[in-house]
């Protein structure tokens, strides 16, 4: 089994197996940015890297270090999420206690011993004084990656003890570049791809491996058709159930509810572009005669209120809320404003 290599992160990467190498690693590294960068991806292959004890450019893939990191056995590479943690909505000082404890047993076989914690933005501020202490006077082996998607959550104080990375968005040629690398039998998408998402290497990744993308398409474009021009009311749970149904599970290991979302949302958005009169910056351009029909069995301020109540739906999500309800809800208030 090898380690996952982050694609699109390769500069990142580059830079931080440099010091290794170089012996310039430092104790703790916050990883910033926009959700979908494969930041912790990165944050293991990086981890990975400093326990690797083979030869070579780490990690070697072949150590019984990189074996373990591999299938995420390592007994010195602790990698937790929010979920991992606790069911709450946020990681308090008594769910970081026993990571904190941790620190101080030494590693088990490799030279380093790794703390990943992917959700660095739901850590409370107790939590991350708490984490601050260790930061302060860290055992020499000890190295803490920090993952956050907003940095502004982070304390000062933490962020100066630590190399901060920042993981941008691409360009429109670095994704159409990473599309003809990576999925060369999308390109004839590409530009549908570059519009929807927004330089975001993890988005690309889900378009491009999802074989019923185009019928998600569709069926989310059909959706928005049903809550602007009116229908059977019992559509609207058919709708519900669809979504639900791409949630993660034994079927689904992947969540595709955010992306349905994010579909029915540009549909939304191409719309009321179309409705003010402009022509340019349209997501779904191959959709164009469709959606210059829809556009006149519906009102500006109907179209600016279902891309405000969706994108609602995007950030209640985001924080755990039922997903069940949200979705129905959002539905049930779009389709009778």
């Amino acid at each position: 089994m090898s380690i996952p290599y982050p694609k699109g992160n390769h500069a990142l990467l580059r830079e931080l197996i440099a010091g290794i190498q170089n012996e310039t690693t430092v104790h703790a590294y916050l990883f910033a940015g926009p959700a979908g960068l494969l930041k912790r991806e990165t944050a293991r292959y990086f981890a990975a890297a400093l326990l690797c004890d083979g030869e070579g450019t780490p990690p070697c893939g072949s150590c019984d270090n990189c074996v373990q990191s591999a299938s995420s056995n390592n007994p010195d590479l602790i990698a937790k999420s929010l979920k991992d943690i606790t069911t709450k909505k946020s990681i308090g000082v008594d769910e970081i206690r026993d990571i904190i404890a941790d620190v101080y047993t030494r590693p088990f076989k490799a030279k380093k011993k790794v703390y990943i914690i992917e959700d660095g933005e739901a850590l409370t501020v107790g939590a991350q004084n708490a984490l601050l202490k260790v930061l302060e006077e860290p055992p020499e082996y000890a190295v803490f990656i920090l993952c956050t998607s907003e940095a502004e959550k982070i304390l000062p104080t933490i962020q100066s003890r630590s190399r901060i990375l920042r993981f941008l968005p691409k360009s429109d040629n670095e994704i159409r570049l990473y599309v003809k690398e990576n999925y060369p039998h999308m390109q004839k998408h590409s530009d549908f791809i570059v519009a929807f998402c927004g330089g975001i290497t993890g988005r690309v990744d889900l378009l491009c491996q999802n074989e019923d993308f185009a019928q998600i398409r569709q069926k989310m474009f059909n959706a928005a058709a049903i809550l602007l021009r009116g229908g059977k009311p019992t559509r609207l749970f058919e709708i519900a159930e669809y979504i639900e149904a791409h949630k993660k599970s034994k079927d689904h290991p992947t969540d595709e509810t955010g992306i349905l979302l994010d579909c029915l949302l540009s549909f939304f958005s191409d719309l009321l572009k179309l409705k003010a009169g402009a022509s340019v910056g349209i997501t779904n351009t191959d959709y164009f005669d469709k959606l210059t029909e829809l556009c006149t069995f519906t009102s500006k301020e109907k179209l600016a209120f279902a891309c405000e109540c969706t994108a609602l739906a995007q950030q209640k999500l985001a924080i755990h809320v039922s997903l069940k309800s949200t979705i129905l809800s959002t539905l049930l208030e779009i389709y009778y404003k």
